[in-house]
């Protein structure tokens, strides 16, 4: 692993996005064809802001971008228009694909947000990031260090955790269940054979 040849604070972000996208997969399939809509929703959404700002910054790239956002949105013109519930429900789902403790306080799963804020800290500029390779001495002096400082064991379990969240949702979705004596070998390993592995939403 990355980990084990010194690089910690380089592999967080790549954590922070597997740990997120674990989560998502769970309630995309959770949440059915109305999660996936959002998820459509919220890539448009993202794609018309990227637009504006190419257009407000001058690429010449912009004209082609925003030719084929209109073509798109003509192409999807014909969609039935949703009741007041389908979009309380879609808009609700939107922003929680935006904001991920959201996400995961649906499904009573908060206590995890910690170990995805760390990871969050290591993955901008931040304090954390700045220092990453700097250690403090006793005598109050700085010294450079070869190596970033490890990530915490709680990173490190609750990733895997997520990652096992994550195949569960898919192996079942895959002819003949494939990955489920992988996945049950994992958690008997782990000691979790018995635990709810999969969050329920509760609100």
């Amino acid at each position: 692993m990355l980990t084990e040849r010194g690089f910690t604070i380089e592999v967080a972000p790549l954590v922070r996005n597997v740990f997120n996208h674990a989560y998502a997969i769970n309630w995309l399939v959770d949440n059915g064809d109305a999660a996936v809509d959002a998820l459509v929703a919220r890539g448009d959404d993202e794609r018309e802001k990227l637009c504006k700002k190419l257009e407000e910054t001058g690429w010449t790239g912009a004209a082609e971008m925003r030719a084929t956002l209109e073509l798109a949105a003509t192409q999807r013109s014909t969609l039935p228009a949703r009741t007041a519930s389908e979009q309380e429900l879609h808009e609700k789902f939107k922003y929680e694909l935006k904001n991920f403790y959201d996400m995961l306080e649906r499904y009573d799963v908060a206590d995890v947000y910690p170990v995805y804020s760390h990871l969050s800290s290591l993955s901008h500029t931040t304090m954390a990031t700045a220092s990453a390779y700097v250690e403090h001495m006793d005598d109050g002096t700085l010294q450079a260090r070869q190596n970033a400082a490890k990530l915490g064991d709680a990173d490190v379990i609750q990733l895997a955790v997520a990652l096992l969240q994550a195949a569960s949702v898919v192996s079942p979705l895959i002819d003949d269940d494939p990955l489920r004596p992988s996945i049950d070998q994992a958690l008997t390993d782990l000691g979790l054979e018995n635990t709810q592995l999969l969050p329920t939403r509760v609100k």
